[in-house]
């Protein structure tokens, strides 16, 4: 069958390949059937820099001539919570303009809200796939073939993958398929404008962005991993790819001029699983590879053993979450790290060489404006270096802090009232104000317990202190 996949608008700088896709296409290539990608981000991107375009209506009507040219059997749209709006937008104008394709939905809003996705928007999609969708996206791709017809709207949800050795590399190239290749080193810049591009170690390098696991062994309150890689009795699962396989695709990489790769793992494995880091840093060694390496893991994760090691091949830069300087308010929140593993985490990192950075989340429950102050000025002698950057508490579906300020899925949808909830003290952030966007990590499209007057506010006091120049104090 012929599939298109489609990614809505996505607002912030975190957006790259989007490998969720591009494992999905792989997979789909692998099985016999051919794909086209369609990424909204690019096209925007495209036509933003390019003067003779109207951005907004020349990026709908690219779509529309590259799916009319391609003619395909199916349309797959991927949904997050951050660009709900924009994704149901998306449907909207695809099921206005090719009524008769068959529709599939899926990614996290939908893992994490079906059901209210469904009650609001049955008439705009034939099939959802929850969790992760390699092996369901081709069972409904199966099931249309066989029967050839819509039936009535289904949920498809597959067990998670014994192994994730046995998917394919993602479809990289799948992302530059549709443009004209006048075009394609602009899609090229675009990817490459997002915050990995900034990393010690990765300015000016060519990067990619490999995953090593799914899913991560902890459940913290403010989290969605362990809501959307979670086993049969519910519980947070964590699977690791072999590190043969990851040097594999680590190699090909390689080959083709990549020398900085990030591993983008929900939490990457170290001291955890000592016996991938060890053969991975081998299979390394004894190539004649030079690369860049960087990820994103937890304190607990880091020893003196294991970046070391690391380091000895090439890891420039990681970061861990340190989320709150109050172990009190940490432990409410369900994360439970002390804080003396996150310091010696970053001296053990600083000793080899390797730039270690800690996110930290601001706007927690309950803080005033000069508490929040006072937090800032503690963090700033506590990090005299400013490797500290910043993310928005955030309230994502079906968490357990969604759970505990009682918010469900239908509180998500566009027509939810809003108002409401902000008189109990939770703000709905809608996406795209740049003065948001830009400078923390991507958290609008949810509910957070400040305002987006207070968000910039902090954002300012934040500035102020120099935290926003953390990289300008180390050689690249």
């Amino acid at each position: 069958m012929k599939v298109v996949f489609c990614l809505p608008l996505y607002e912030g700088r975190n957006h790259s390949e989007f490998l969720g896709i591009g494992y999905l296409s792989a997979s789909l290539k692998k099985a016999g059937h051919e794909t086209l990608i369609l990424d909204e981000n690019a096209a925007a991107f495209v036509a933003k820099r390019s003067a003779d375009l109207n951005s907004s209506f020349w990026v709908r009507e690219w779509i529309k001539k590259r799916i009319t040219e391609f003619i395909p059997d199916v349309l797959a749209v991927t949904i997050n919570t951050t660009n709900y709006r924009n994704a149901l937008n998306l449907l909207s104008f695809l099921k206005s303009n090719f009524p008769e394709v068959f529709i599939i939905v899926g990614g996290p809003h939908i893992t994490c809200c079906y059901d209210s996705f469904s009650r609001f928007h049955r008439d705009c999609f034939d099939a959802a796939v929850s969790g992760e969708g390699e092996t369901a996206v081709l069972k409904v791709l199966s099931d249309f073939a066989v029967s050839g017809i819509r039936q009535p709207v289904k949920l498809y949800k597959e067990s998670l993958l014994n192994s994730l050795d046995v998917l394919p590399f993602p479809d990289r190239d799948g992302f530059y398929q549709a443009w004209a290749a006048e075009k394609r080193e602009l899609v090229r810049e675009h990817y490459a404008d997002c915050f990995y591009t900034q990393l010690p170690g990765f300015r000016g390098r060519k990067f990619a962005r490999v995953v090593v696991s799914r899913g991560c062994d902890h459940a913290c309150n403010f989290c969605s991993a362990s809501k959307i890689w979670i086993d049969g009795n519910d519980s947070a699962v964590r699977r690791v790819r072999t590190p043969e396989s990851v040097y594999k695709e680590v190699n090909s990489l390689a080959r083709s001029g990549v020398n900085a790769i990030y591993f983008d793992d929900p939490t990457f494995p170290l001291t955890s699983n000592l016996n991938f880091v060890n053969r991975f840093c081998e299979l390394i060694q004894a190539s004649d590879l030079k690369i860049n390496f960087g990820l994103v893991t937890r304190a607990e994760e880091i020893d003196e053993r294991s970046i070391k090691a690391f380091a000895a091949i090439g890891l420039k830069y990681l970061y861990f979450g340190l989320e709150n300087i109050d172990s009190d308010k940490l432990r409410k929140m369900g994360k439970n790290t002390e804080h003396s593993k996150s310091f010696n985490a970053l001296k053990i990192c600083e000793n080899h060489g390797v730039y270690g950075d800690v996110s930290y989340q601001v706007g927690f429950p309950g803080l005033s404006r000069d508490e929040m102050l006072r937090e800032f000025d503690r963090l700033a002698e506590l990090f005299p270096n400013r490797n500290v950057f910043f993310s928005l508490t955030a309230v994502w579906p079906k968490t357990k802090l969604a759970l505990e300020s009682g918010l469900s899925g239908d509180d998500y949808e566009p027509s939810a009232d809003k108002e409401k909830w902000a008189a109990k003290g939770l703000y709905y952030f809608e996406p795209g104000n740049p003065k948001i966007e830009i400078y923390y990590s991507n958290c609008s499209g949810t509910y957070h317990f400040i305002d987006e007057e207070t968000a910039i506010w902090i954002k300012e006091q934040l500035i102020d202190r120099e935290f926003i120049k953390r990289f300008d104090r180390i050689k690249q």
